[in-house]
């Protein structure tokens, strides 16, 4: 069949390769866009497109085949390379062609499907040994662009919904931007198998391909992350520690984005010491000026410190960055210093004023949970300062807390917890008078009760006190939190069979000082004693990430 006259498409393809030729791959870039609105010569490619190489549903392997004899002769300059066929570069400007006859900007889920395609065959052509680096930006670019498009499709879900499925190897499913990110992918690994050698720790940049890596890496990262599939940011992470040059060499935003999703994935698994490494230095990464960048940088870092026992500073309340962070962050700090169980159940209840903020930035069970661990650190603490037996070094008998002092306590305060703010001892002068006069046991309206039993807890018969829906703490369960302070090093000391938490090392330090160590210090500690290196974290400096770890 003879081939159609197409001048704008000749001439486009003429140009084309005239680029490649010139290894200009910022200007090859500039010739593909593929988002509307187009300059007025592609419109005019579309034209021809529609009207020379129309989509025939029936007959699609033979309009491939016209548009693939009008494409090869006129790149025929650039298809051989040392004797090699340059395959995909062929096929990838064939499918940019047909992108643009298809691309219809008031059908999303068809460009999608488009631009998949082309994105695939994108980097089948940046996967050539030698030439293939030239096609990078616009790897770039158009994995940008997909990234973007999914992420839109997947918040419109009655755009997607005769979408075709797909499953992982598991047999999960595949959500429409993890299909994207897996797209992605295969360009970002085209990058990590560049045969660019780096001989010396003195390299100042990429080389080749390899400048790609931490670009197309943060493009799935930020996919994986804004559809809340972190776990399969993990292969991500893993290729990177294994096959990645060191992060120093990449530009500062790259390092910093890679670094914030590093840490958040670290956040994510509960891998706080790791996800504090990482957010610290994509912290101090980031530039001053990127305010919203930072903002969300710190509200990690500032939640994984708390955790490890480091609160926020003064100084960092004042940043721009920390608006609001006061009133969110410090009451907690508060109650935690302090001991009171009271306090830090209000703040972490999901009726709290600040819960939403949490819950938006994921942020609020870890508090909830892991921080409770501390509160009780600290009341342990504040119980033996009042209450607790000093020892008689002399008589070689250490210091101790009874056990049942620290139950009486607890329950005070978890009754304290679950009544009204307004009935709660607000100080001198500032509490109801007829607070004297008041239960210390909680409201019957306090108790959550689903719908289908009420009326069930009127009857305080019908319930056998041990299986009673409200549990206090008792001697088992404060003796069971004592002992996991123990086991890790929170509290420096060992619960005897007299139910008595013992002190140890009061002989060489103040007792405060010896039974409860400093908790960042004491986590840190272990954690460098364990030659705590940060897998997924490509370093130039020996004893830290180099691949191999597991993640988990």
């Amino acid at each position: 069949m003879a081939i159609m006259a197409t001048p704008t498409v000749d001439r486009f393809l003429e140009g084309i390769s005239e680029i490649i030729n010139r290894s200009d791959a910022e200007e090859l870039r500039n010739w593909m866009p593929i988002e509307p609105a187009f300059p007025d010569i592609y419109n005019n490619i579309i034209q021809e497109m529609r009207s020379q190489f129309p989509a025939d549903p029936e007959k699609p392997a033979e309009v491939s085949s016209q548009l693939e004899e009008k494409v090869r002769p006129k790149l025929s300059s650039v298809l051989l390379t040392n004797g090699d066929e340059w395959t995909g570069f062929a096929a990838f400007m064939c499918q940019y062609l047909v992108y643009l006859r298809e691309v219809d900007p008031g059908n999303l889920l068809s460009t999608y499907r488009q631009l998949t395609e082309l994105v695939s065959k994108c980097n089948s052509a940046l996967s050539a040994s030698e030439v293939g680096v030239v096609m990078l930006p616009v790897a770039v670019t158009y994995a940008k662009v997909l990234a973007r498009l999914a992420l839109g499709l997947e918040k419109q879900p009655e755009l997607i919904a005769n979408f075709v499925e797909q499953t992982d190897e598991g047999g999960e499913r595949l959500s429409l931007p993890e299909r994207a990110a897996n797209t992605i992918r295969n360009g970002f690994v085209a990058c990590l198998n560049e045969m660019a050698q780096y001989t010396s720790n003195q390299a100042t940049k990429p080389f080749g391909r390899h400048a790609g890596i931490y670009k197309l890496a943060n493009i799935c990262l930020k996919i994986f992350f804004g559809c809340q599939k972190t776990k399969s940011a993990e292969q991500i992470f893993t290729n990177i520690g294994a096959k990645s040059p060191p992060i120093e060499i990449y530009p500062r935003s790259e390092r910093a984005t890679y670094l914030y999703y590093l840490g958040r994935f670290y956040f994510t698994v509960n891998h706080f010491y790791r996800a504090q490494a990482a957010l610290q230095a994509a912290y101090d990464e980031c530039h001053k000026q990127a305010t919203k960048q930072r903002r969300l940088i710190l509200v990690y870092l500032v939640t994984s410190n708390i955790i490890l026992g480091k609160f926020p500073s003064e100084a960092l309340y004042q940043k721009p960055e920390a608006r609001g962070f006061r009133e969110r962050y410090q009451p907690i700090c508060n109650a935690i210093r302090s001991g009171d169980l009271a306090s830090f159940r209000r703040l972490t209840a999901m009726d709290n004023e600040h819960a939403e903020w949490f819950l938006f930035h994921r942020v609020f069970l870890q508090i909830r949970s892991r921080c409770e661990v501390l509160v009780w650190r600290s009341l342990s603490r504040k119980v033996w300062i009042l209450h607790g037996d000093r020892g008689q070094p002399e008589l070689r008998r250490p210091p101790f807390l009874e056990l049942e002092d620290l139950v009486t306590v607890a329950q005070y305060l978890e009754k304290r917890a679950l009544n009204p703010l307004s009935l709660s001892d607000g100080g001198p002068g500032n509490r109801h008078t007829n607070w004297v006069f008041m239960s210390q046991d909680p409201p019957k309206a306090s108790r959550y009760v689903d719908d289908d039993f009420e009326g069930l807890e009127e009857d305080d018969e019908f319930f056998d006190e041990e299986v009673n829906p409200f549990l206090l703490p008792d001697l088992q369960v404060i003796e069971s939190v004592v002992s996991s302070l123990v086991s890790q090093g929170l509290i420096n000391g060992y619960v005897s069979t007299q139910k008595k938490l013992a002190i140890q090392g009061a002989t060489r330090k103040p007792t405060l000082e010896a039974g409860w160590p400093n908790v960042w210090q004491t986590i840190k500690t272990r954690c460098e004693k364990g030659g705590e290196d940060i897998p997924g974290w490509k370093r130039r400096r020996i004893g830290f990430a180099q691949g191999g770890r597991q993640f988990m």
